[in-house]
């Protein structure tokens, strides 16, 4: 309504400012759906499970997943998650990044150097690292002590797992040498055949033998054939030819007699020479022999006879 009298100038001011205040005010805003302030989520709980399904549980909860970082875990098996964050039960905003840490297994464990090492010494240093001992294959060596550890594999340094089996090549100690046949050589060529397969005249024995010959070796042991240690003595027996034979006694026999006893001694008969005697009951035996009777000669030795003849003696 129009202002009364100029004299009533605040009946006048009061309605027109309530009037400005309406022209002036905007309308009242109506709140829509998207307008309403997002309802937070809270955050699941993944620990333990695989990442394949903490990430389906992560993205089924309205969130995403963050950084997944490896860390070995000498009590979470591989691939578990060990940690999250934000942590299981926090209530965050929809689309939060949930980080991970999954397990990756137990540590490396680092392989020790066992090269140069006993058997036993290098089986108790593999043990102590967390480590098994594999196969282990004998070798021969001719610098390496017997029973010592010449390679390993891994190889020390190696990072392997916890658990893992170190093979090892264990020195035998020096090849064999297998026995030369020295048997019917001389003693000085049977002891240079020996020394160059690396091996040492051991005992030395001699023996008679009727078939071979006067110092070449009858027998040798070990064998020919067998396989020894280098630097082993192999013994030898050297012939020393047939045996002796003990001449019998053939005085006073008959010279065919005296042959025949000989013969069957391996001996021979050899000059036969006359002596006259003047007692016919003595014609034709054998009066002396040499070698004696009892002389111990080689097989085949002769043996010489003197032989009575009787010639008369006339007066």
């Amino acid at each position: 309504a129009p202002c009364a009298a100029p004299a009533d100038s605040a009946g006048c001011l009061l309605p027109a400012a309530a009037a400005l205040r309406q022209v002036a005010a905007p309308p009242a805003r109506q709140l829509l759906p998207d307008d309403v302030p997002p309802v937070n989520v809270a955050v699941p709980n993944v620990v333990g499970l695989n990442s394949s399904a903490a990430a389906t549980a992560i993205s089924g909860a309205g969130l995403t997943v963050g950084n997944i970082n490896d860390q070995a875990s000498a009590t979470v098996p591989s691939g578990i998650v060990i940690s999250q964050n934000p942590a299981a039960g926090a209530t965050v905003p929809p689309g939060t990044t949930v980080s991970l840490v999954r397990s990756s297994g137990p540590a490396p464990v680092t392989v020790p150097n066992v090269v140069g090492q006993s058997q036993s010494t290098a089986s108790a240093a593999l043990q102590n690292a967390g480590l098994t001992v594999g196969t282990i294959t004998q070798q021969a060596s001719s610098t390496v002590p017997a029973g010592t550890v010449i390679s390993q594999n891994p190889a020390a340094g190696a990072s392997v797992a916890p658990g893992s089996a170190v093979s090892l090549i264990v020195s035998s100690g020096p090849a064999p040498v297998i026995v030369p046949n020295v048997v019917g050589q001389t003693q000085s060529a049977a002891a240079t055949t020996l020394q160059n397969a690396g091996l040492t005249v051991g005992t030395v024995s001699e023996q008679n033998s009727a078939t071979v010959l006067q110092g070449e070796i009858i027998s040798q042991n070990p064998a020919a054939g067998a396989s020894v240690a280098p630097g082993s003595a192999v013994a030898l027996v050297v012939s020393l030819g047939p045996a002796p034979v003990t001449v019998p006694n053939v005085v006073g026999l008959s010279l065919q007699t005296a042959q025949a006893v000989i013969s069957s001694a391996n001996l021979v008969t050899g000059s036969v020479t006359a002596q006259t005697t003047g007692s016919r009951s003595l014609d034709g035996l054998v009066a002396s022999q040499n070698p004696a009777a009892g002389t111990s000669v080689a097989r085949g030795a002769s043996v010489n006879l003197v032989v009575w003849r009787y010639r008369s003696i006339v007066n």
